[in-house]
């Protein structure tokens, strides 16, 4: 009798042990707001992509955002992590930009994520992991809750109705996804570029599904840079935009940050010039026979 009281106990230990053990294996969620977290981004905006084809002569310019945690502050007594930003173009013409981008913090539950910008004393509700479908969060609805395998784990991912332009599709929308424990991958906090990779403490533990690296920024046609010499200034320009190239400039075009064509000419000069009082002040992407800048119009 005691035998089969020893052998009953032993199988229901084992059978906790594996239920632990499977629990464990589908909720492997981590901590989103903490030190050694860094998340890699590629600029999905409206420049010609050349990552799959030749349409634009082999030149992509997007810069890789990259967040990070540095250390933690009070802020009215309550604790947060300072979000920094590091903006590398990886050209022979740009260096690296760093900046403070924020606030953040992670509730005690680790379902909810806040974030406080530099310049506004408020607060603000970035990511809800509790939501359920038909919910509605900034005007995006949830479409779906299930999970993802991340670093031999399942972790919850939410889906939303909004769709965005997607970098490594050529322009084919992106569905909007959460993840816990990662954020989102139509950008961590400005949701206007997509996730490149995840990391924690330095260990790679989610990476798109196209093969790039957390480092990847542009594809260059480096000897064609240095074979022709080019020159775009001043940067920021007020009047006169001025442009200078060893070799005789086929084709300059101006492009919004909307993707809208504003202007296009043919020089067939070494140098040419625009006049930028013709448009609205800010940000643009100047296209100079594939060899791309951004250039802010003040």
């Amino acid at each position: 009798m005691n035998h089969i009281k020893t052998t009953t106990s032993t199988i229901m230990k084992s059978r906790n042990l594996l239920i632990i053990f499977l629990l464990r294996s589908i909720s492997t969620f981590g901590q989103m707001v903490a030190p050694g977290n860094t998340w890699n981004y590629i600029d999905a905006g409206p420049i010609p992509l050349c990552l799959k084809s030749t349409q634009c002569g082999g030149t992509v310019i997007h810069p890789n955002y990259k967040y990070e945690f540095s250390h933690d502050t009070l802020i009215n007594d309550v604790k947060y992590y300072i979000l920094v930003e590091t903006i590398d173009f990886k050209t022979v013409y740009a260096e690296p930009r760093t900046t403070i981008k924020g606030f953040m913090r992670e509730d005690a539950s680790h379902k909810k994520i806040y974030f406080r910008n530099i310049w506004e004393n408020v607060e603000y509700l970035l990511y809800d992991f509790t939501l359920q479908k038909g919910d509605v969060f900034n005007n995006a609805k949830v479409t779906s809750t299930d999970s993802v395998w991340v670093n031999g784990g399942k972790r919850l991912r939410i889906q939303f109705d909004a769709t965005k332009y997607n970098f490594f599709n050529e322009g084919q929308p992106d569905t909007l996804k959460w993840i816990e424990g990662i954020g989102s991958t139509q950008g961590l906090i400005d949701g206007d570029v997509t996730l490149l990779c995840f990391k924690e403490n330095g260990q790679s533990i989610f990476q798109n599904k196209y093969g790039f690296d957390c480092d990847y920024a542009i594809y260059v046609d480096v000897h064609t840079i240095n074979k022709t010499e080019l020159t775009v200034y001043p940067n920021p320009a007020k009047d006169i935009l001025l442009i200078r190239s060893e070799t005789p400039i086929q084709s300059v075009t101006l492009t919004s940050m909307s993707g809208q064509r504003i202007y296009q000419y043919s020089p067939e000069s070494t140098i040419h010039q625009i006049d930028l009082r013709l448009f609205p002040r800010g940000l643009y992407i100047i296209n100079v026979d594939n060899r791309f800048r951004k250039i802010v119009v003040e």
